[in-house]
């Protein structure tokens, strides 16, 4: 069940769909084959087009505690339902740190919930709007700056993106250099931390095949070239906890691959999901239990309000 930012309800999105397990390691391999035949476009700007969702559970998190309306000191009312507040965003990246770059969000902003027992504790608690302000209409930010992409504990330029190897060794050994680098950082603030905060540092300190898998999650849907991509879904399907359930249905209905790598951070595993299209090897979605991005659209333009 949706709502959207003025309230009225939509359809919500099918059930994911379930098929036997699927070849992990194989379909990585056919879809770098895939993705190094993809032509190596270049433009002036990067494109891309997704939306985020972002499960809000009212149970249990008391972040979402509501203080009483009277402004009293009674035990505050947790509200009883779960919802998932779903918005989009358009970007065009310069390729060049010169160019301004552009960002377009709250692109549709809606709350979407679970199950219709959900919908009707919400009725009852009041039907209080769900979507913030700052999300029930689109802004334009314009900026003046290079725009970075996320590697580990390190930020990459488009430029740099591109010059990232196009060959699995090479790749791998790119990534290793990073996680090692980023491994050494960590150690170097567990010794100077306080025993609460080092035993914080040392448990969420990810394995390599989590940094990889979390490599493809950041850079699978931006300005790679087809050789980079291919790489990465080689070096992915090196690694041998990398996983596939068989299909799924992403959050906005499209059936792809789904990936899956169990991840530990504190005392909890988190799973992580990528939703990848068989036929085009293109990324539809990353999926890490309480967040979702998925992508509808990118690709390179040569102008700010293009699309390809």
């Amino acid at each position: 069940v949706v709502v959207t930012a003025g309230g009225d309800p939509a359809p919500a999105a099918p059930p994911a769909a379930t098929a036997p397990p699927a070849d992990a390691r194989s379909f990585l391999l056919a879809s770098a084959e895939k993705a190094e035949r993809a032509p190596a476009a270049a433009g002036r700007y990067w494109y891309t087009e997704y939306t985020t969702g972002q499960v809000i559970d009212t149970k249990t998190d008391p972040a979402t505690v509501r203080p009483p309306a009277d402004g009293r000191r009674p035990r505050p009312e947790k509200l009883p339902y779960t919802y998932e507040l779903r918005h989009g965003q358009r970007s065009w990246i310069a390729r060049d740190g010169d160019d301004p770059s552009r960002t377009v969000t709250g692109i549709g902003a809606e709350a979407v919930f679970p199950t219709p027992e959900d919908e009707a504790a919400w009725k009852r608690a009041g039907s209080e709007p769900l979507v913030p302000e700052e999300l029930r209409r689109e802004s334009v930010n314009d900026y003046d700056m290079a725009i970075f992409y996320q590697l580990g504990n390190g930020r990459l330029s488009t430029a740099d993106l591109r010059k990232l190897p196009t060959d699995a060794a090479g790749l791998a050994a790119e990534l290793r250099r990073r996680f090692d680098a980023d491994a050494r950082r960590s150690e170097a603030d567990a010794r100077g931390a306080d025993p609460e905060v080092r035993r914080f540092i040392e448990e969420t300190r990810p394995s390599f095949s989590e940094f990889v898998f979390t490599a493809a999650a950041d850079l699978l849907a931006g300005p790679l070239t087809p050789g980079t991509k291919a790489a990465l879904y080689r070096v992915l399907a090196a690694r041998p906890d990398v996983r596939s359930p068989g299909t799924a249905t992403d959050p906005l209905g499209r059936r792809g691959v789904a990936l899956v790598l169990p991840m530990t951070a504190s005392d909890q595993a988190l799973g992580v999901r990528l939703i990848i299209d068989p036929e085009s090897a293109e990324l539809l979605a990353y999926d890490s239990g309480v967040l979702t991005m998925s992508y509808t659209r990118t690709g390179w333009v040569d102008r700010i309000g293009a699309r390809p």
